[in-house]
């Protein structure tokens, strides 16, 4: 993940901007609406250790290059299922997994209505996976999740972290209230969320 929270190569879709509309386990079709990303297309496929991908006007993140026009992977990866398979063409993106991972979790969705998400019950209608994952962290509490201390709605969009993720709170008086540091799941990297604006960044705050 990047600073600015973004996938870091070309063609990547960061599972949170994601908004289901059909899922059965581990398939997955949803709305993918992150301009200008959601422009091109994108086949990635994954079974046992070869990964392949193929991607065709998609806008680029490497420096100097504007888009990719056609791009091509075949790579021997590192085992974690037994296949995998992501397609996204402009707005719709599809996503299969066996077994299901962090990037393609179980959940079951129709019509935009999620009634299961990650093996725990949940109902959700038009969130994304993100507001889903801040939505389980409440519900749950001192489980394998956990949330801000913030009581907004589920439209604020707060950082959710697996459970022992989250450091302590110190008062910042500069930035106008309490930092909190939180370990990215994906990277492993700390980063810090103000508890009071929800401004996150990489730079300690104090």
């Amino acid at each position: 993940m990047s600073e600015e929270g973004k996938p870091e190569k070309t063609g990547d879709v960061n599972i949170m901007d994601l908004v289901p509309c059909f899922g059965l386990c581990c398939c997955i079709f949803s709305m993918y609406t992150v301009i200008p990303d959601c422009c091109g297309s994108v086949f990635e496929n994954i079974i046992c250790c070869l990964g392949c991908k193929l991607m065709t006007c998609k806008p680029s993140k490497e420096s100097g290059v504007m888009c990719k026009l056609i791009g091509a992977d075949c790579d021997c990866v590192p085992f974690k299922v037994c296949c995998q398979g992501r397609s996204q063409m402009c707005c719709l993106d599809t996503r299969i997994s066996f077994p299901p991972t962090k990037e393609i979790p179980c959940l079951v969705t129709c019509c935009f209505l999620t009634c299961f998400y990650d093996y725990n019950c949940l109902c959700a209608c038009g969130n994304d996976v993100e507001a889903m994952h801040i939505k389980m962290a409440r519900k749950v509490g001192g489980g394998d999740y956990e949330a801000d201390d913030d009581d907004d709605d589920e439209d604020q969009r707060g950082k959710a972290t697996k459970k022992g993720s989250k450091g302590k709170r110190r008062d910042n008086g500069d930035a106008g209230g309490q930092w909190e540091a939180v370990e990215d799941p994906e990277t492993g990297k700390v980063y810090y969320v103000n508890t009071v604006t929800q401004k996150t960044q990489w730079e300690k705050p104090y």
